[in-house]
């Protein structure tokens, strides 16, 4: 397997003494001794020893406050699937891009920012709500900086517009008698949840091979109020009007629904993830 060539590599490096031991684990996974991360032991590759190495690779970035990462290690019936939904998102990266792929912490990228020739694309997962715009500052700047592809998925298409000054709100209040299909997130909110239909407004080489609906997975109560220059809308639902958006410069883009979260009954997030990987010149879908 691709990853674990990569974990070999990382544990030659601590064999060469390019690592300190005590910080890394065996199977090339970091162990955090301080800092915010401190804690999260074993859900992050070492980033430093990535870039040292030279190899390329594509980067699923985990955008959630640390605090709910620890709680998730220690209670694994409080992380909701985020644990292995990280393995099962760089399994994918791997899969659809015929490239290793690593799952780092956005708080790892800002000591280190990554390079073109070493991060081919960057997969920026569900941002968590109880990260400020503060804490984020960086990687903000990263995304309005980089010339490496990005593709953010749900909160990370929020993260996206953010960068560039568009603000995201919560979707409008459930109207009287009007089921909540999650009432213990964001009660009083609708929420688009479930594959559901979106429309593509604009055609785009993301698209290849699709129709001019996707049914993809959706599991939000916010979405972007408004669009900055940068960035332009090639998919809507009635609800949430922004649901994919693509820069008009750069191949960066966010889908509003969970592309990566895709089954053999609702492939279109997958045929999505593959067209993006194609363009950013990785391995065609």
């Amino acid at each position: 397997m691709v990853g674990s060539l990569l974990g070999r590599l990382l544990i030659g490096m601590v064999a060469a003494g390019v690592l300190a031991a005590t910080c890394v684990r065996a199977d090339g996974k970091m162990v955090f001794t301080d800092g915010l991360l401190q804690g999260c032991d074993g859900l992050f590759d070492d980033w430093g020893a990535v870039c040292r190495a030279g190899q390329p690779v594509v980067c699923v970035v985990a955008a959630r406050h640390p605090e709910p990462l620890r709680s998730a290690l220690h209670e694994p019936t409080q992380g909701h699937g985020y644990l292995p939904y990280l393995e099962t998102t760089r399994q994918l990266a791997e899969r659809l891009s015929g490239l290793p792929a690593v799952v780092v912490h956005y708080l790892q990228l800002e000591d280190q920012p990554p390079a073109p020739t070493i991060c081919r694309a960057l997969l920026l997962t569900a941002l968590d709500r109880s990260v400020s715009a503060e804490h984020t500052g960086r990687l903000r700047a990263l995304i309005r900086t980089t010339d490496i592809p990005i593709l953010g998925f749900c909160g990370g298409l929020q993260l996206i517009g953010e960068a560039f000054g568009a603000r995201s709100e919560r979707l409008r209040s459930l109207r009287p008698g009007e089921a909540d299909p999650m009432p213990t997130y964001y009660p009083g909110t609708f929420k688009e949840v479930g594959f559901l239909p979106v429309r593509i407004v604009k055609p785009d080489p993301l698209f290849a091979g699709l129709g001019s609906t996707l049914i993809v997975r959706e599991v939000h109560a916010f979405g972007l109020s408004s669009l900055p220059p940068e960035l332009e809308c090639l998919a809507a639902t009635d609800e949430c009007p922004v649901q994919v958006v693509r820069h008009k410069t750069k191949l960066i883009v966010g889908t509003q629904f969970h592309a990566e979260r895709f089954d053999s009954g609702h492939p279109d997030g997958g045929r999505l993830i593959g067209n993006f990987l194609a363009l950013a010149g990785l391995r065609a879908p």
